[in-house]
């Protein structure tokens, strides 16, 4: 397997609670449950394909921002604990809860560098410093006109396989601009509080034309050993792979263009 994939962290977030052990159990089982491609965008999924912690956390405690798939009606509720961090009891309960799940990982991943995924953490970079004070941080920016389709028809293809309540009277299109607008928010408010080896900004429609160079500017910029060996064979892998196209709704690409207007003008998608 290609070193820019290290395995065993989809069974970690699955199963955060059980060691190494209990490996032998369990990934017989996820190897004859878990489809071959995810739900949402037919990406080749595996037992030991990299996930995002927020579902690991969500397995261990309630402080997790993809709880709200269970429960759409509270997404407000739970984007302002668990994600924004609004106020100091949500912020010290999910800080608490990360620590604990990254000690967890790490413990069952000795000499390995941890690396978390979860959107989320564009609006957590301030206090995740607070107990990571070296962490360093990609942020990848995209076009809003594709960000928002994008993630609408993701929560559409599984909110129905989560959801315990009704989704069909939960305002999804109003959640996921909420959602983005204040995620952003913060994050433009605190990028400048981050040392620069410590953040490294790229633009995706970059990345996916030339992800090798990219990817060794941003390693470099943040003063992490780069070697290209250790990405050739995955990026190669990926080449076929036929990203999601969704039809033009004038409509929505209106509101985006309202809504979204400071992010299209700052990052210069006109």
């Amino acid at each position: 397997m290609p070193e820019a994939e290290q395995p065993f962290f989809t069974i970690d977030c699955l199963f955060p609670l059980l060691n190494k052990y209990f490996e032998f159990m369990f990934v017989p089982i996820l190897k004859k449950v878990l489809p071959e491609t995810r739900l949402m965008d037919k990406m080749k999924v595996r037992w030991d394909s990299p996930q995002e912690e927020e579902f690991g956390m969500a397995l261990m405690s309630f402080h997790s921002g993809v709880n709200f798939l269970f429960a759409p009606k509270n997404a407000h509720e739970v984007m302002n604990n668990y994600v924004l961090l609004k106020d100091a009891s949500s912020k010290s309960r999910w800080l608490s809860a990360h620590l604990r799940f990254a000690r967890k990982i790490q413990s069952m991943n000795k000499g390995k560098t941890l690396v978390f995924k979860s959107p989320g953490n564009t609006a957590r970079m301030a206090e995740l410093l607070e107990i990571y004070p070296d962490a360093k941080f990609i942020h990848i920016v995209r076009d809003p006109q594709d960000v928002i389709p994008s993630t609408l028809h993701l929560y559409q293809q599984i909110l129905p396989e989560f959801s315990l309540q009704n989704e069909a009277k939960f305002n999804l299109q109003n959640y996921v601009f909420d959602y983005y607008e204040s995620v952003m928010k913060k994050f433009l408010e605190s990028k400048n509080t981050v040392a620069a080896d410590q953040l490294y900004e790229l633009k995706y429609e970059e990345f996916i034309e030339n992800p090798l160079e990219i990817l060794e500017n941003a390693f470099s910029a943040l003063k992490i050993e780069f070697s290209a060996d250790n990405f050739n064979a995955f990026f190669a892998s990926r080449k076929k792979y036929d990203r999601n196209k969704f039809k033009n709704d004038p409509e929505l690409s209106k509101m985006i263009r309202e809504r979204c207007n400071n992010i299209i003008e700052k990052y210069h998608y006109f």
